[in-house]
C-alpha cells in the first residue's frame, strides 16, 4: 500500500512539474512574442518604397554583389530591394531569444505617383523569400502622364469591355496615365488613389500614350516574383503565428506577383507557406479575394475570403538569384477553393497584434478574439434572443442611428443572374462612402465574387459566368462605411443562372464603307479611304483594284487603311470579321466632286541690290512666288545674257550687273512667265578730291632748353596716305597720315624749325619755317606830352 501511494506521489510531481515547464515555455513564449512585435514596430516603422527592414533578431540575407561584413546584420538595418538575392528569417527559439521578423515595402504594380501606398511583405518565422528578378531585366514603371477624357466614359478593373466597371468619369476631365496594354487599345489611369482602365478611344488622343510602358499582368519589378520556402514543423507556441509570408496590398488595388512559378493577383491580404512535406504550396486569404492564372490552359481560380487553395510543387531547380538548387516551382492548377476552419484560422491571430503603421492597414483574423461556441443552438440559448435571427437579412439600425435601411434594396435583376456581362443595380443609402457587392454560390453557401463601387455610384458591370458561382446564385450588396457596415440589401432569392437576356445592340455589328482619299482625271492610280467598327476580330478586306482582287487586313474593333485604285475606279469589295461580311459599293475616284481652286499665277520682281558705276558691277535681286514648278530665270546682265533657275514655289536671287545696267529678263515655271522690267543701278562715282592743302602752328610753347614745343600739322584733300618730312630744330624727322585728311601733332624739340614738307601721291605742299619759342614783351607805346617847371634861385626857374 506504502509503494503504491508512493508512484503515485511521483506521478503527480512528474505531473506537475511537466505542466509547471510547460506553462513557463508558454509564459516565456508569449514575452518573446510581445517583444519581437514592439522591436519591429519601432526597427521599420516609416519604411521607404522599394526597401527591406531588419524587424527581430535573427534576420539572415544574401546580396546580388559583395557587402560589409557587417551591412544588414543588426534590427532596423534597411537595405535596397534591388539589391536583395535573398532574405531569410528565424523559427521560434525561447532559448536563443530568436523569432525573425522582416518586413519588405514593395512598389511591384503600384503607381509612381502613389509612393504612400505600397505593398508590405512581413516574413514571421522559419521563411525564406528568393528574389526571381534580375536587376537588369526588372521593369521599371514612369511617371504618369496628364490625359483628358472626351467622352463620358467608364474605368473598368481591366483592358477589356468584359472587365466590370469600377467608376466613371465626365467629359473632359482630368486624369492620369501611366501604361497601356500590349494591342495598345487601352490606358491605365490613375484615380482617387486607385488604378483601372480606360479605351484610349475616349481620351484626347496624345502621341506620349504610344512610348507609355505595356502592363500585360507579367512585368516584374524587384521581389515582385519570388521563390518561398518556409518551415513545416510548426511552433509550439500559441502566441506565436507558424512561418509564413505575409502579403498585403494597397486597398483598391490588385496586385500582380509570381509566387514559386504561379501568377496570382490578390486584391487585399494573404498568407502563403509550404505544407508538409514541403512540396505542397498553400495560399490563404484573409480578406478580400486571390486570383490565381493558369496562362496554360487560358483559366483562372478565384479564392475569396476566408478560403483557401494548395498547389503541389515540382523539385529544386535553380532559377532565383541565390545561385541554389532550391527554387520549388509550381505543377499542378490550384485546387477548388474550400473555407478555412476556426481552429486554423486561430493560429494566425498573432498578426492582429502587428502594428497597423508596418502595414496598408490592420489585419483581422476571422475566429480570433473571443471564444464562441459555434452551435447555433448552444448561441440561442446563451443569448436568449428576443426574436429569431435570419442569417442573411438586413441589420436593423438602433433607435438613435439616422441612417434607416428600409429603402436600401436591390433593383435589378430580381429573377435570374446571367452568365454574360450585366450591369447590376441598388438603391442609394445616404451617408455610404462605398458600396461591397457580393454573388453567392448558393448551393455550398460560398461567396464566389466580390465588387467594390464607390458611391455615389449605385451599379456595376460584372461577368458573373467567369466565377465559381455554380448553377444557382444570390447576390447582395452592403453600404460600407470605412470598413464599417451601414446597412445590407440582404441575399436576393436563389435562382438560377441564365443566358444573356440583353443581346447586344445592333450597333455592335460590323460596319464598313469607303470614300475617295485622292481622284485621277487620267486613268491613273488613285487611292480610297476604307473604315470599319463593331468588329469581333481582325477584319479581311477584298477589293477590286483596277485589273484584279487585291487584299489586306486590319484590327478589331474598328480602323482605318488607305487602298489603291489603279485606274481610278474599283467595281467594290468586302470588309468580313470572324461572323459578319459588309459590301463595299462600287466606287469611282476618276474625278473629284470638288476640285481645289486654280493655282495662283506666277509672279516676280527685281530690285538694286548694291549700285555700281560702270566700271564697278552692280547687284540686283530677283524674288518669285507662287511658282507650280521649278522657275528658269533669263536676264541681261550689260553685257551678254545669262541663263539661271530656282526652286518652286518661291525663293530669291542675286545677280550681277556687269555695266550696272540690265535691258530687263524674264521667270518662268511651267505655264507662266513674268518679264522683269530694264533695270538702271548706276550711281556716278565721287568726284575726286582736290588739291592737297597743309599747313601748320604751335600747339605748345616751350623754353628752348629743356621743356620742348609742339606743333599741330593739318592736311586735306590728299589722295593717298600723306608722307610728312619737317625739322625738328635742326634735325630731320617725318611721319604719315591718313588720306583724305588728318591731322598730327610733332615735336620741336628746341622750339623752332626751318619748315617741312607735307606730300600725296602726286602733290607736296611746303611748310614754313615755325617759331615756338618765348616772345620778348613788346615795348610799351608813347604816352602823352608832359611838363613841368620849379625855381631854381632868386629870379630863375627850370622847365
Amino acid at each position: 500500500m506504502g509503494r503504491r501511494r508512493l508512484i503515485w506521489l511521483t506521478a503527480v510531481l512528474v505531473l506537475s512539474l511537466t505542466v509547471m515547464i510547460a506553462n513557463a515555455q508558454q509564459d516565456a513564449c508569449v514575452q518573446l512574442v510581445q517583444q519581437a512585435l514592439a522591436a519591429v514596430d519601432e526597427n521599420c516603422d516609416g519604411l521607404s518604397r522599394n526597401s527591406a527592414c531588419y524587424g527581430f533578431n535573427r534576420v539572415d540575407a544574401s546580396f546580388v554583389q559583395e557587402v560589409a561584413e557587417d551591412y544588414f546584420s543588426l534590427p532596423a538595418d534597411t537595405t535596397a530591394i534591388v539589391e536583395l538575392a535573398e532574405i531569410a528569417t528565424a523559427g521560434l527559439d525561447t532559448a536563443l531569444e530568436q523569432w525573425g521578423v522582416a518586413v519588405m515595402s514593395v512598389q511591384a504594380n503600384v503607381p509612381n505617383v502613389l509612393p504612400g501606398q505600397n505593398v508590405t511583405f512581413m516574413l514571421v518565422g522559419d521563411v525564406e523569400v528568393e528574389n526571381a528578378v534580375d536587376p537588369e531585366d526588372a521593369f521599371e514603371s514612369v511617371d504618369p502622364i496628364p490625359a483628358v477624357t472626351e467622352v463620358s466614359a467608364n474605368i473598368r478593373s481591366g483592358p477589356s469591355r468584359r472587365s466590370n466597371v469600377v467608376s466613371s468619369l465626365g467629359r473632359n476631365r482630368d486624369v492620369l496615365v501611366d501604361g497601356q496594354s500590349a494591342d495598345g487599345e487601352w490606358l491605365r489611369v490613375i484615380f482617387d488613389e486607385r488604378i483601372g482602365w480606360m479605351s484610349r478611344s475616349v481620351l484626347v488622343d496624345d502621341a506620349a500614350f504610344d512610348d507609355l510602358p505595356v502592363y500585360d499582368g507579367f512585368q516584374r519589378a524587384p521581389m515582385q516574383s519570388f521563390y518561398l520556402t518556409t518551415g513545416i514543423g510548426g511552433v509550439r507556441c500559441e502566441a506565436a503565428t507558424d512561418s509564413v509570408l505575409v502579403v498585403q496590398g494597397p486597398e483598391g488595388i490588385n496586385i500582380d506577383l509570381t509566387v514559386n512559378g504561379a501568377r496570382i493577383q490578390i486584391g487585399s491580404t494573404i498568407i502563403i507557406r509550404l505544407l508538409p512535406p514541403g512540396d505542397v504550396l498553400e495560399f490563404i486569404v484573409i480578406d478580400g479575394h486571390l486570383t490565381i492564372y493558369d496562362d496554360e490552359n487560358g483559366t483562372e481560380t478565384l479564392v475569396p475570403e476566408g478560403y483557401r487553395t494548395t498547389m503541389c510543387l515540382a523539385d529544386g531547380e535553380d532559377l532565383g538569384l541565390d545561385g541554389n538548387i532550391d527554387d520549388l516551382t509550381v505543377n499542378c492548377p490550384p485546387s477548388p477553393p474550400e473555407p478555412v476552419s476556426p481552429d486554423e484560422f486561430g493560429q494566425f491571430c498573432t498578426l492582429e497584434d502587428v502594428s497597423p503603421d508596418l502595414l496598408n492597414y490592420g489585419i483581422i483574423v476571422e475566429s480570433c478574439g473571443e471564444d464562441l461556441d459555434p452551435e447555433m443552438g448552444i448561441i440561442v440559448t446563451n443569448n436568449d434572443p428576443d426574436q429569431p435571427i435570419i442569417i442573411g437579412s438586413p441589420p436593423n439600425p438602433s433607435a438613435d442611428e439616422t441612417t434607416t435601411c428600409d429603402q436600401f434594396a436591390l433593383l435589378d435583376p430580381l429573377g435570374g443572374i446571367p452568365a454574360t456581362p450585366y450591369t447590376y443595380k441598388w438603391s442609394s443609402l445616404s451617408g455610404a462612402e462605398w458600396y461591397k457587392v457580393m454573388f453567392w454560390n448558393a448551393q455550398d453557401n460560398l461567396l464566389a465574387a466580390e465588387f467594390r463601387v464607390d458611391a455615389p455610384t449605385t451599379s456595376v458591370l460584372a461577368n458573373i459566368g467567369q466565377y465559381p458561382t455554380g448553377a444557382f446564385i444570390q447576390w447582395e450588396v452592403l453600404a460600407m462605411d470605412g470598413e464599417a457596415i451601414l446597412c445590407s440589401t440582404g441575399r436576393s432569392a436563389v435562382t438560377e443562372r441564365i443566358g444573356d437576356p440583353n443581346p447586344p445592340p445592333e450597333d455592335d455589328s460590323l460596319s464598313a464603307s469607303w470614300v475617295c482619299d485622292t481622284y485621277s482625271s487620267d486613268g491613273s492610280p488613285s487611292t480610297a479611304q476604307i473604315s470599319w467598327s463593331g468588329a469581333d476580330s481582325d477584319v479581311s478586306i477584298i477589293w477590286d483594284i483596277g485589273d484584279g482582287d487585291s487584299s489586306t487586313t486590319g484590327a478589331a474593333p474598328s480602323g482605318s487603311t488607305i487602298v489603291d485604285l489603279w485606274i481610278g475606279y474599283s467595281m467594290g469589295g468586302t470588309v468580313s470579321d470572324s461572323d459578319e461580311t459588309v459590301e463595299l459599293p462600287a466606287l469611282n475616284c476618276l474625278e473629284d466632286p470638288a476640285p481645289p481652286p486654280p493655282p495662283t499665277p506666277l509672279n516676280a520682281s527685281w530690285t538694286c541690290t548694291t549700285m555700281g558705276d560702270g566700271e564697278t558691277p552692280a547687284t540686283a535681286t530677283i524674288v518669285w512666288g507662287s511658282a507650280d514648278s521649278t522657275v528658269n530665270i533669263s536676264y541681261d546682265n550689260g553685257v551678254n545674257t545669262v541663263n539661271t533657275s530656282g526652286s518652286a514655289p518661291s525663293g530669291s536671287q542675286v545677280v550681277s550687273l556687269l555695266t550696272s545696267f540690265s535691258e530687263g529678263g524674264t521667270v518662268s515655271d511651267l505655264d507662266d512667265t513674268v518679264n522683269l522690267p530694264a533695270l538702271d543701278c548706276y550711281e556716278a562715282p565721287p568726284p575726286p578730291p582736290g588739291p592737297l592743302a597743309a599747313s601748320w602752328s604751335c600747339t605748345t610753347i616751350g623754353n628752348g632748353d629743356n621743356i620742348p614745343s609742339t606743333a599741330t600739322i593739318v592736311w586735306s584733300e590728299a589722295d593717298s596716305t600723306v608722307a610728312i618730312n619737317y625739322d625738328n630744330s635742326d634735325t630731320p624727322a617725318s611721319t604719315s597720315g591718313a588720306a583724305p585728311g588728318g591731322t598730327t601733332i610733332v615735336e620741336l624739340t628746341f622750339g623752332f624749325s626751318t619748315g617741312g614738307t607735307v606730300a600725296d601721291a602726286d602733290e607736296t605742299v611746303n611748310l614754313p619755317s615755325l617759331d615756338c619759342l618765348p616772345q620778348p614783351p613788346p615795348p610799351p607805346p608813347p604816352g602823352p606830352l608832359s611838363a613841368r617847371w620849379q625855381c631854381e634861385g632868386a629870379f630863375n626857374a627850370r622847365v
